[in-house]
């Protein structure tokens, strides 16, 4: 059952109406049940709920553990074994082949013939976002940011609370835990707010993402028959699929929260409205980027290994760039774990990680350089047009790590870039021959409108924030256009070509 199906509105519906006429005193208990028939109902073996169920052990244990402990040393030894226990799960079922695979590369190195068989392991949906969740909880515990929660179904609930398994985002205890357990009275507010939000993300997932991936999957599939500048409309339609698609599903998951009465943070806040790419990793999968800076790069930094190279950087480098080469290290180490995140493989270290560090790195290096530049010849960076070429270049850039993301390896990656510059056909673009990539002409040009519309809502957003002012969505021609909106995601939504409501890109992470 995936958050885009038509059987999640019915779960839904079923658990909102049961949330505010039964238990209402214990609502709680309501999504604590809710939470656990969305796992059963997500998983296609049952067996897979073990691993649900260790990680949940170890994590409620754990975090009693570490309040008792009082001693500083031990406290850590402790934290650091518990966190250890919670991964192991996640490591073994996700990291497996990424490591069998690294040995027969290093074997091959060292000229032994050590070869890896791969092997396959079912996971439980959503397994990379509750360890991580849990593993902040843990870490926060030992902060003592918070005590542990004593009851266990209420620890469990905000482990494996359904609209966040998902596709996120990263929920920290200590800004669910009064939401999750308190009463909330029915509001019309929340239920505006909520429908609102998830048709949107239907519109972007249906309208938009699963147009978008019909002529990704055309072009990638045939590399032989589509080069050039086909590889370059590829390259851009797909962040436009990511961007909808995994954008869509978390509109969704904050939506039904939010039926609840239940507020979750936001993911993405109009990630190109950027100007730099260091800006737009503030604005993309926020929680996620969050995540890792709270609980591993300001820690990497404080310790003595980053402050004795920071000290020593100094004295060979000079203060200005002694201080800043552990940082960057520091900051790719960061980066090699986001892509390790997101899955075991060289080709997602790369794209998501490798590449992302040199754009910010290389980004803040030249920072002066573009400065001086601009006021050698007077050009003004606060203007419109400025701002517009700044987006689009992040745009550009962001999109052209999306090929490495989007293939199966780094060397498919690069056998991408080469069919990408082995020819040049700009004419394809006033031909006709975008017609041949999947899509009716009506199919596509349906898409490019609600493309329009998207980068509209999100300009429309982007103004208002920096207006400070708070977007009203309440008067009557708010819900005309949100009711339009909804027979737009109703008759033009893509349910051909194979679609299926599994398709959730994010949903493999």
């Amino acid at each position: 059952m995936e958050l885009t199906s038509f059987s999640f509105l019915v779960f839904l519906a079923i658990f909102v109406l049961l949330y505010y006429t039964v238990l209402r005193k214990k609502q709680w208990i309501i999504l604590t049940i809710a939470s656990i028939a969305f796992l059963i109902f997500t998983c296609s073996k049952m067996y897979v709920l073990l691993y649900v169920l260790y990680g949940f052990i170890v994590t409620y244990v754990g975090a009693i553990v570490i309040d008792k402990c009082q001693e500083d040393g031990k406290r850590k030894i402790v934290r650091t074994v518990f966190v250890i226990l919670a991964m192991v799960t996640l490591v073994a079922l996700k990291y497996t082949n990424f490591f069998g695979v690294t040995m027969q590369l290093t074997a091959k190195i060292v000229g032994s013939n050590f070869t890896w068989n791969m092997v396959s392991f079912l996971a439980p949906i959503g397994i990379s976002y509750y360890t991580i969740i849990s593993i902040g909880y843990l870490i926060d515990v030992y902060r003592k940011t918070y005590p542990p929660q004593k009851n266990p179904f209420k620890y469990l609930l905000f482990m494996i609370f359904f609209p966040q398994m998902t596709s996120g985002p990263f929920n920290r205890y200590q800004d669910m835990r009064e939401q999750l357990y308190s009463n909330h009275k029915l509001e019309s507010s929340n239920f505006r707010i909520g429908i609102q939000r998830i048709t949107w993300g239907f519109f972007k997932v249906l309208v938009i993402s699963q147009r978008m991936g019909i002529i990704c999957n055309t072009i990638y599939q045939n590399l032989e028959t589509y080069q050039g500048f086909y590889i370059v409309i590829a390259a851009l339609c797909y962040t436009v699929q990511l961007y909808s698609n995994f954008s869509g599903c978390i509109d969704i998951a904050i939506g039904s929260s939010k039926l609840f009465g239940i507020e979750m943070p936001e993911n993405f806040k109009q990630p190109f409205s950027s100007k730099t790419m260091a800006e737009f990793w503030r604005r993309w999968h926020i929680t996620l980027g969050t995540w890792f800076k709270d609980y591993m790069f300001y820690p990497m930094l404080k310790s003595d290994l980053v402050q004795n190279g920071i000290n020593q950087g100094k004295k060979i480098f000079g203060k200005k760039w002694g201080k800043k080469i552990p940082t960057y290290l520091a900051m790719l180490v960061l980066w090699i774990a986001i892509g390790i995140w997101h899955d075991g493989a060289y080709h997602f270290i790369l794209a998501s990680g490798i590449i992302q560090w040199l754009y910010v790195v290389v980004g803040e290096i030249i920072a002066p350089k573009i400065n001086a530049i601009n006021n050698r010849f007077k050009i003004n960076p606060e203007s419109k047009i400025y701002h517009i070429l700044q987006n689009i270049k992040v745009y550009l850039l962001f999109s052209f790590s999306l090929i490495f993301f989007r293939a199966n390896s780094i060397a498919e990656g690069v056998n991408i870039v080469k069919a990408g510059i082995s020819s040049f056909n700009p004419e394809i673009l006033v031909n006709g021959s975008l017609y041949s990539l999947g899509l009716s002409k009506a199919n596509l040009w349906i898409g490019i409108l609600a493309i329009f519309v998207l980068f509209i809502v999100d300009f429309y957003k982007q103004k208002q924030q920096d207006n400070n002012k708070k977007i009203r969505n309440s008067n009557i021609v708010s819900w005309i256009i949100w009711y339009i909106l909804f027979l737009a995601t109703l008759l033009l939504g893509f349910y051909g070509l194979g679609y299926q409501a599994s398709d959730f890109i994010y949903g493999n992470f």
